[in-house]
């Protein structure tokens, strides 16, 4: 059944409220933004627009990010100087824009901030090609590609496994990484309960890493970041099997694989932990001596450090006599043997001697 188009104001057949809607919609419609309402046996539709217009630009420059401090700038980030890209057709190449006018293109499909500006994290640069549609009702040129997603960030707070934290936004400002002036800060989630890190010290570079807006929870997540390396340190007083902590300071430059943590603000000293034991090495596990020096590991899920090593002392450790050679004169019945002393580490479990 083919649907009759109605005119604003013209009378339609037991339309009742339905009509009074139709006109007041028509009414309140931008002109050029669609054509007016049509109603039918499937209801009210709006008619399209005459033509969509789609172009085919490439920047020249950077995109604008606003700041919200000039009430004549648009709120959305904008880019001045694009050029159309027309196909050669004699060498079937695109590349072609001499011909074409400087155009200004704006990306109202950018993520914004809780004031309402975009941050800038840039979804475009100079030398790319995107797609925009003329609008009629802006009488603009509107890049089509959605909104850059994925965000770099310095973390300086502590994170927990699994927790959140609050991070500065990291931008490329031509010659090095700068927090972005429209929004320094944004929270960020450790979904994967794969990371964490100690609190920064003030003034010390944070660890970095990058973070993905997820719609459906309306979250930035984390999914890659630095956490605090492995490193190698000296013990600050002397470390029993009864001591469950213990401070040790950092060799700064043997801090490796991962973010250091230990910077000019921080100092070097920090807490290790001392691994729980068994057997007969005592309640925890390592011991040694003041200045001794060890080897520590961050742990992501309890985001402390353990101590992993301890250089060779001789703290603890339990000897044993070990037969290298026996002479038996069975004449006598006597026996005569050699022994060497060893020592072993105190996580070493020794039998009770057996009589065969």
């Amino acid at each position: 059944m083919r649907s009759k188009r109605y005119e604003q104001g013209q009378t339609r057949p037991a339309g009742g409220r339905l009509n009074e809607m139709v006109d007041q919609l028509n009414r309140n419609i931008c002109p050029g933004d669609s054509g007016p309402l049509q109603y039918g046996s499937g209801g009210v539709a709006f008619n399209p627009p005459p033509r969509t217009l789609l172009g085919l630009f490439q920047l020249t420059e950077a995109m604008v990010y606003p700041d919200g401090t000039d009430p004549d700038e648009a709120d959305v980030p904008y880019v001045d100087n694009a050029r159309q890209v027309w196909l050669n057709h004699s060498s079937d190449q695109y590349g072609e824009t001499s011909d074409s006018p400087n155009t200004t293109l704006y990306h109202p499909t950018c993520l914004r901030d809780a004031a309402g500006l975009p941050p800038s994290t840039a979804s475009f640069g100079s030398g790319d090609r995107v797609w925009a549609v003329w609008n009629m009702q802006s009488g603009r040129w509107e890049i089509l590609d959605p909104a850059e997603r994925l965000r770099r960030f310095e973390m300086g707070e502590a994170l927990n496994s699994g927790g959140s934290a609050t991070v500065g936004l990291q931008v490329w400002n031509g010659s090095g990484w700068t927090e972005d002036d429209a929004e320094t800060t944004f929270t960020v989630y450790d979904y994967q309960q794969r990371f964490s890190k100690m609190a920064t010290a003030s003034g010390d570079v944070g660890a970095r890493g990058i973070a993905r807006y997820m719609a459906d929870k309306g979250a930035w997540e984390i999914l890659d970041m630095q956490i605090p390396g492995e490193f190698w340190g000296t013990l600050q007083a002397n470390l029993s099997t009864s001591t469950a902590s213990i401070q040790v300071a950092v060799v700064f430059d043997a801090v490796f694989q991962g973010y250091n943590l230990f910077g000019i603000n921080h100092g070097n000293l920090t807490t290790a932990y001392n691994p729980v034991g068994s057997g007969n090495q005592g309640t925890y596990w390592w011991s040694g001596a003041s200045g001794d020096r060890v080897f520590c590991k961050w742990d992501v899920e309890h985001a402390k450090y353990w101590i992993m090593l301890v250089e060779p002392n001789a703290q603890n450790w339990q000897t044993l006599d070990v037969v290298t050679s026996i002479s038996v004169n069975f004449a006598a019945q006597t026996y005569t043997y050699t022994t060497r002393q060893i020592e072993l580490p105190p996580w070493t479990t020794i039998g009770s001697s057996v009589v065969h």
